[in-house]
């Protein structure tokens, strides 16, 4: 189930050093989190850009039962993009407000995974089955809370947490990727 979770949303991407315009798009795409046909051609992801040094996502994380019966996860936008490309430039501030739409865990799935986590921890604990949050590959921006901090940050079940990260003006443009990172879990 993890390794879905997890290599279902390692496709996540972002780029920095490109950018410039608003992207207006409605998702067609239905049910969510959907993958595509072994063998098929998978569609690029759709693209949200930053706008005046900034790009602000609201992004939703869900999950769906495909056919065969697997839970798949994924970021949703407000209108229903999934899993967008966010396009930043060097010295840009990438805001994100990530709400956890997952279903809370059935009773007592908490104790049998054995999580726990320390008294300085960013969110509602207890962590649980369902708890996330997000990390960013390779960027130069802070390990600390509201950044891109794993250790500590939980977002459970109905909750939403604003990550805000800025990057350097020296940030080389390239293929950075983000994804959920909960620690016990991914």
């Amino acid at each position: 189930m993890w390794a879905d979770r997890i290599g279902g949303l390692a496709a996540l991407l972002f780029f920095v050093g490109l950018g410039g315009r608003a992207v207006a798009a409605e998702s067609t795409r239905t049910p969510i989190c959907e993958r595509p046909a072994a063998g098929s051609a998978a569609t690029p992801a759709p693209s949200l850009y930053s706008q005046k040094g900034v790009l602000t996502a609201y992004l939703d994380y869900v999950s769906s039962t495909d056919a065969a019966g697997r839970t798949l996860y994924c970021f949703v936008t407000r209108e229903g993009l999934e899993s967008p490309t966010l396009r930043v430039k060097p010295g840009d501030t990438l805001v994100i407000f990530l709400t956890n739409r997952l279903p809370p865990p059935a009773a007592g799935a908490d104790a049998a995974m054995g999580m726990s986590v320390g008294s300085d921890v960013r969110g509602d604990p207890p962590m649980n089955a369902a708890s996330v949050n997000m990390h960013f590959h390779g960027t130069n921006t802070s390990p600390t809370c509201h950044s891109d901090e794993v250790i500590h940050t939980v977002v459970n079940p109905g909750q939403t947490f604003r990550y805000e990260l800025k990057f350097p003006p020296s940030e080389p443009p390239g293929l950075y990727w983000y994804h959920p990172h909960i620690h016990g879990l991914a």
